[in-house]
């Protein structure tokens, strides 16, 4: 197995953890689809490429609040909306549905990769 094989398991293992109640993300689409497969409330901290734009249209769905990085009161910014995410029981309604369909596409995607590699390796 390999580091970048532990660090993920490690990453699922904390996530799928029902101790696990919120999470600080730079909104990567990894991270934030994670955040999503699991139901995990988030802080997204953008910082650049797709970062911005992911944050933006998790926060429109009710996925995450966004702090702004460049912000003079980030500390107190990003104090608030842990807060907001770990007290608003709102947010398991904004996973409802999405995170069903998440998990359809992306083991529909597992199957086909599978079938895939059988059909390259002739098994």
């Amino acid at each position: 197995m390999s580091i970048k094989h532990i660090v993920l398991f490690l990453i699922f293992k904390n996530l799928a953890n029902e101790s696990t109640t919120a999470m600080i993300t730079h909104c990567g689409y990894n991270s934030l689809l994670e955040g999503v497969y699991f139901q995990i409330p988030m802080v997204c901290i953008p910082n650049n490429s797709d970062q911005p734009y992911n944050a933006y249209a998790a926060e429109s769905r009710g996925y995450v609040k966004e702090v702004d990085l460049r912000d003079e009161n980030l500390v107190a910014h990003l104090e608030n909306a842990l807060g907001k995410v770990l007290n608003d029981k709102n947010w398991k309604e904004a996973f409802e549905g999405n995170t069903n369909t998440l998990k359809e596409i992306m083991n529909e995607s597992e199957r086909k990769f599978i079938q895939a590699m059988q059909e390259m390796i002739g098994n």
